[in-house]
C-alpha cells in the first residue's frame, strides 16, 4: 500500500530528474523506473516491516502562558472649584457635579494663637 506510492512518487521525481538532466530519448523513462524503485526501498526501510494493527484517539493538551499589557484610564475622583463668602476654593468629590449645581459644604474654622 505505501509501497505503491512511494513507487508513484519516486517514479515522477526520477522522470523529472531525467528529463531535465539529459536531452536523450528514454531518459524520462529511465528515471521514473530508477525513482520508482528507489522510493519502494525507502518505504521499506521506513516501515521496518510493521504494520498497522489498530488506532487510538489521544487527546492532547499544550500550557500557553500570554502575557498582556493592558493600560486602564480609571477616574477615582472630581476636582470642584467652588465660590465660597467669595473665596474661589477646590474641593475633592467621589461623585461629578454639574457646573451652576448647588452643593452643601461643611466649613471648619481653626484658630491659633501667634
Amino acid at each position: 500500500d505505501s509501497d505503491l506510492g512511494a513507487m508513484i512518487i519516486g517514479g515522477v521525481i526520477g522522470s523529472a530528474i531525467g528529463n531535465k538532466t539529459s536531452d536523450n530519448d528514454g531518459a524520462g523513462a529511465a528515471g521514473a523506473v530508477v525513482g520508482a524503485l528507489l522510493g519502494r526501498e525507502h518505504a521499506k526501510k521506513n516501515s521496518g516491516g510493521q504494520k498497522i494493527i489498530g488506532y487510538r484517539q489521544q487527546e492532547v493538551c499544550n500550557v500557553r502562558t500570554v502575557m498582556m499589557e493592558q493600560t486602564v484610564e480609571e477616574i477615582t475622583g472630581y476636582r470642584l472649584r467652588v465660590e465660597v463668602d467669595g473665596k474661589i476654593i477646590s474641593l475633592e468629590s467621589q461623585n461629578p457635579r454639574a457646573v451652576g449645581e448647588r452643593i452643601e459644604i461643611n466649613r471648619r474654622t481653626t484658630y491659633s494663637l501667634r
